[in-house]
Parts: structure tokens; C-alpha cells; sequence
């Protein structure tokens, strides 16, 4: 009899490990899936550039390089070859973790002058462990630009940004100068993932007391609709400021958004004597990844959660 139910028990518990060993594989990725990036960095801001991806919490592999139309380009740490024996996460899931790397760009190896822009969508990652994709994979937006010399009648006073995914940049006047254009090119592929407030000094800025740093950083904090400014949808071009005049950007990303951005508000103009001129004015964010946003992006990508 006590036999019987020790052959009950051992059926039961492979049973109830076979049942388990199955749910688990059924929540195994296939492969990583590489997230989406909008980048706008200049030429000689260009490195390094961190990329994100999600993979399975037991996957050995390391990205250690990617190919962008057919050039090759080592991933780093801290300037150096990338020497790290094992995967190191930026956060862990139920099933899955959030993991990153950098990549250095060689300016010699950019198919690209000082006065020009190179893009790509699409790269084709490599693994330490020797497992190489036989595809590319769509990483979002990617624009390395060349800059201008020519020294804008814009100066940069104070940029700050919030937790909650607010930004502040700060300008200030050199000489006198008309605003006539503030363009945002990440809009016209994603409308409404950035809100702008722009706060151009009529009745006159206050400048920031820069003994006080909780007065600079205070519209970070405040509500949206108490941010001082005019909604950028409903700004008046041309702007047109005076020589010390201060002008404002209040930036918010939209919560949802699990896009990692590094993009550009172009302020376009002209100064006194006739030049024009064109500034960025750039703004990074990061998503804050929930297991929700990872459950849909893998439902989205093709997978089950």
C-alpha cells in the first residue's frame, strides 16, 4: 500500500516539474528583441551609443558588435573593448531581463563629411557566444550629423531635467535676434510623444539666481499646466528677441512612450546682421519599463506573455 502511494507521489511531482519545465519554455524568447531607439546626436558627440534589448534571464550571450550596411563596429566599455564575462542586466522581469550595450564609431570608419548626415534604421548584432542573427533588426531612428561652426547669437544658460520625464533649457540673447522657426523632426514620425512649452520672455524672463538651484529646477516639479510658456502648437513666429533677453523650452515626454530618445528641437533664425542660424537643443529620455510594457512589446513583436 505504501508502495502505491510512493509511486503516486513520484508520478505526481514529474507531473507537476513536466508542467512547469513547459509554462517556462512557453515564456522563452526565440530570440532577443531589440527595442526602439530615436537618436539625433552630432558627429563629434557620436560615441558611445547605448542600445537596448530584452532576452531570456538564462541567455549567456553578450552583443559584442553590430554590422550597419555592411560596417562592422565593436561594442565598448568605457572606451575599451568590451571585456565583461557575463550578461549584466538593467532590470529583471518575471521571465526576462532588460539589458543594454554601447557602441563605439570610429570617425574614420562613418561614411559621413562634417557637413553631412549619415542614418540607419536597421542593424545586424553580434554575440560573444558566437550566435550571429541572419537578419537585420528594426532599431528605431538613428542620425549622426555633422555641425556647423558658425557660433549661434544663443547662449546656453541652465538645462535641467525631472523623474517624470520633464526637461528645461535656458538661453539667452547675444545679440538681437528673430526666432522664425522651432522645428521638432521626431514629430513628424511620432506626433504627440513630446509636448513644448516655449516661454519667450515678453514681460521679461526672470533669470535664475544661480545661488539657488531649487529656483532654476522649480517648473520641473510643478504641474504641467502651471509651467509658463505657450504651448509650442500655439506659438506666434517670428519671435523676436532682444540682446540679453532670455528665452525658455519646457519639454514633456509622453508616460506611455517606451521609445529610449536622444533628439533635437531646431531653433531656427536670423541674427542682426543677416545670418541665419540654427541651434539644437537636445533632449534625452528613457522609459521606465514595467512587466505590462514587456508583456506587450514581446505580444507585439510575436510572441505570447
Amino acid at each position: 500500500m505504501k508502495e502505491r502511494y510512493f509511486w503516486i507521489a513520484i508520478i505526481l511531482t514529474v507531473i507537476i516539474w513536466t508542467g512547469n519545465y513547459t509554462y517556462l519554455q512557453s515564456k522563452q524568447l526565440t530570440e532577443p528583441i531589440f527595442l526602439k531607439h530615436y537618436y539625433e546626436v552630432p558627429l563629434e558627440e557620436r560615441m558611445p551609443l547605448e542600445f537596448f534589448y530584452v532576452t531570456n534571464k538564462n541567455d549567456p550571450g553578450v552583443v559584442n558588435g553590430i554590422t550597419v550596411n555592411g560596417i562592422h563596429f565593436y561594442s565598448s566599455q568605457d572606451g575599451f573593448m568590451f571585456q565583461q564575462e557575463g550578461p549584466v542586466y538593467k532590470k529583471e522581469y518575471i521571465h526576462h531581463q532588460l539589458r543594454s550595450f554601447t557602441i563605439d564609431m570610429p570617425k574614420e570608419l562613418l561614411p559621413i563629411e562634417s557637413d553631412e548626415q549619415w542614418l540607419f534604421t536597421y542593424f545586424k548584432p553580434s554575440f560573444n557566444n558566437g550566435i550571429d542573427f541572419d537578419h537585420e533588426v528594426d532599431i528605431g531612428y538613428v542620425n549622426i550629423r555633422g555641425e556647423r561652426q558658425r557660433k549661434p547669437p544663443l547662449k546656453f544658460q541652465m538645462s535641467g531635467s525631472g523623474s517624470d520625464h520633464r526637461s528645461l533649457h535656458q538661453l539667452s540673447a547675444t545679440e538681437r535676434l528673430k526666432i522664425k522657426e522651432i522645428d521638432i523632426p521626431m514629430l513628424n514620425k511620432y506626433p504627440g510623444l513630446v509636448e513644448v512649452k516655449v516661454n519667450d520672455g515678453q514681460g521679461k524672463l526672470t533669470v535664475p539666481e544661480k545661488h539657488d538651484p531649487d529656483i532654476n529646477t522649480r517648473d520641473l516639479r510643478s504641474n504641467w499646466n502651471k509651467v509658463p510658456g505657450i504651448s509650442l502648437r500655439d506659438i506666434e513666429l517670428p519671435i523676436e528677441i532682444e540682446k540679453g533677453d532670455w528665452i525658455s523650452f519646457h519639454t514633456k515626454i509622453d508616460e506611455n512612450n517606451t521609445m529610449y530618445l536622444k533628439f533635437n528641437i531646431w531653433i531656427r533664425g536670423e541674427s542682426t546682421d543677416g545670418e541665419d542660424f540654427e541651434i539644437p537643443l537636445q533632449v534625452w529620455d528613457e522609459p521606465y519599463l514595467e512587466q505590462k510594457d514587456i508583456n506587450e512589446l514581446i505580444k507585439q513583436r510575436g510572441g505570447e506573455e
